[in-house]
């Protein structure tokens, strides 16, 4: 009988929704090496297949196909934009929540009237 952590671990690893997939990784940790070598409008068939050649697969475990290897691609890049245009966060103080205590009398003075006595 097979441990139920190493099943669930297994499982985890099969391709599928939740992660990126090898040609996702790949793209990723090679943009910029990738972008150099690309023409103004690359052949999208060409580059699925030396991609599937060099072993990389999309999500489902199956070699990338020429549409699957372009919005890959464009994913990356958008990804990459979004983290240079993102800005920078700005922390805020919070008010205090509650309001401030009224300084008390100094020792010895009169308290000071809240009222006004009447006939005054």
């Amino acid at each position: 009988m097979t441990d139920p952590l190493e099943r669930l671990r297994r499982a985890a690893a099969e391709p599928g929704h939740g992660r990126w997939s090898p040609l996702r990784r790949w793209l990723e940790e090679n943009r910029e090496g990738f972008a150099g070598v690309l023409p103004q409008r690359p052949n999208w068939q060409a580059i699925a297949r030396e991609l599937a050649a060099m072993g990389l697969t999309d999500g489902a475990g199956k070699p990338p196909t020429a549409a699957v290897a372009c919005l890959t691609w464009h994913r990356v890049k958008e990804g990459q934009e979004a983290k240079a245009e993102k800005p920078e966060r700005v922390v805020r103080e919070r008010p205090p929540e509650t309001p401030p205590v009224p300084e008390a009398p100094a020792p010895g003075a009169a308290p000071k009237r809240r009222f006004r006595r009447v006939g005054e």
